[in-house]
């Protein structure tokens, strides 16, 4: 991948007190656990800036960027309406969506097979018809990341009520089967002290995102201290089963290093109807990225692939473009796996102070997006690159909502 220097549906770090000490750390803890030291591939032309730079207003941030076959779709953000570029080839679609207040969760993109949604401000966008239709959620509660679906039925998830200094959050999901005309609530949790109805969801935990997954499971990850959180609903919703996690082994290749760590597990990225990868980011004296694996049909435990050290303060992106081959963006590094998470290689980097923010792939399409952060001469200002090869080659695309669209080879 050519990035120029060195390298995020739905966050990490601690300080080490010598970089080259927790090197060696991390690189015997990988050896113990059978994964072996992340190697580094190729070589990566060393520039100060990416080859591209496109402008965006002040407030302007790219959010989100969503690959879906040879599409790109990349979402920006700039106060009062969400831009939405769909990059085909050579061609290039722009929309605009207004939004008529200040939000949070404005901007990300979410898969409603087989539609594409883009959420904020309590809605939901979706290509209707060669027509974005707008569909009003049931809640000004539900977060931006936490809308996913399968055909007509969506689910949507919002915290309802947060037990002060305990950890635990309170929610309710709701159901639609009519792209949003209408939703009923399908589920929701139980209060820790009261009896468990039927359909009810486990109190315990702060709920991070949910994930429509194969058989009609349900997904709702979850964080809370030193332990796995992640449970799976059959269809209705009425019963919520604990997903258990491979019991975790003392020493430094431990994915719980005591029992004041905290693990904040992530909604499942499925790579098959029987398979799929639980990403779980680990607080520690190092922070880490666990891959734990599932596989049907029982779904019932999580089993450790790999551990993934992270830098202070990352914020990773989890893709895949094939059954066991994964990608990690996080910080200024691109990491792949071809191993289902088991050992990782370096395959792009981009200098300080870019960061990647989110990669996505579709088979051997894929796209990756990095943002100067705040505090950053010209933050705001993104960069986004394309691949067509199963990220053997990438090409740096020049965004702008005033020219067309150009590419530029930037391979080694």
């Amino acid at each position: 991948m050519t990035l120029p220097a060195r390298i995020p549906f739905y966050a990490i770090q601690c300080l080490p007190r010598t970089r080259f000490a927790w090197f060696l750390f991390g690189a015997l803890a990988l050896a113990l656990l059978g994964c072996g030291p992340v190697q580094t591939v190729g070589s990566i032309n060393s520039t100060r800036h990416p080859p591209t730079l496109p402008p965006t207003s002040v407030v302007g941030t790219a959010i989100s960027v969503m690959q879906v076959g040879d599409e790109t779709l990349l979402t920006t953000w700039r106060g009062n309406a969400i831009d939405l570029t769909i990059l085909r080839r050579d061609r290039k679609q722009q929309v605009v969506l207004p939004v008529h207040e200040f939000c949070t969760s404005a901007g990300y993109l979410v898969r409603l097979p087989p539609v594409i949604g883009v959420t904020g401000c309590g809605s939901v966008w979706i290509d209707h018809a060669s027509h974005w239709l707008h569909v009003a959620l049931p809640t000004r509660l539900s977060t931006g990341e936490s809308v996913t679906g399968r055909g007509s039925q969506w689910w949507t998830v919002g915290i309802v009520g947060t037990a002060s200094g305990m950890g635990s959050e309170a929610v309710k999901v709701w159901t639609t089967t009519t792209l949003g005309a209408s939703w009923d609530l399908g589920a929701q949790s139980h209060n820790a002290l009261s009896s468990r109805p039927r359909g009810s969801i486990p109190y315990f935990g702060a709920k991070s995102g949910i994930e429509a997954g194969p058989g009609h499971h349900l997904w709702l990850s979850g964080s809370g201290g030193g332990g796995f959180w992640m449970y799976r609903s059959a269809a209705g919703l009425q019963t919520w089963t604990a997903v258990t996690a491979q019991s975790p082994k003392p020493g430094p290749n431990s994915w719980v290093t005591g029992s004041d760590a905290l693990v904040e597990t992530s909604p499942p990225l499925f790579t098959s109807r029987t398979e799929g990868y639980i990403p779980a980011t680990v607080f520690g004296p190092q922070d880490r990225l666990a891959i734990f694996a599932v596989t049907g049909p029982t779904w019932r435990i999580a089993q450790l692939r790999g551990l993934l050290p992270l830098a202070p303060q990352s914020v990773w992106s989890l893709a895949a473009s094939g059954s066991h081959t994964l990608w990690v963006a996080a910080s200024r590094r691109l990491y792949r796996s071809a191993s289902g998470g088991r050992t990782w290689q370096v395959a792009g980097s981009i200098p300080y102070p870019w960061t990647f923010l989110a990669i996505s792939f579709s088979g051997s399409y894929g796209s990756v997006l990095a943002i100067l952060p705040p505090g950053a001469h010209h933050p705001g200002h993104y960069a986004l690159w394309r691949t067509t090869t199963d990220g053997k080659t990438w090409r740096a695309v020049r965004v702008s909502r005033r020219n067309a669209s150009s590419d530029r080879d930037t391979t080694p």
